[in-house]
């Protein structure tokens, strides 16, 4: 019985934390930059470890994993300068 108002409140506790996230990323424009920014570089340093684990035995995708590469970079710019 007490387990189950304890996971009821860690729902409700998690419920508000995002809420004040989402808020604090609404409001606050440069902190909503930083973090698009953060996620292009997460991206890049995960196609990069694509690149480097994968490309090594399909070179015949390496046109195509440089236009992914340059589109997330893309996408992510324009992400940063719309918000």
């Amino acid at each position: 019985m007490l387990t189950k108002y304890r996971q009821r409140l860690e729902r409700i506790l998690e419920r508000l934390i995002w809420e004040q996230i989402a808020s604090l990323l609404i409001r606050n424009k440069r902190l909503r930059a930083f973090l698009f920014i953060s996620l292009g570089f997460a991206f890049n340093i995960l196609f990069i470890l694509y690149n480097l684990l994968v490309g090594q035995f399909s070179s015949s995708l390496g046109f195509y994993d440089l236009a992914l590469y340059y589109g997330i970079l893309a996408a992510m710019r324009v992400l940063v300068y719309c918000f």
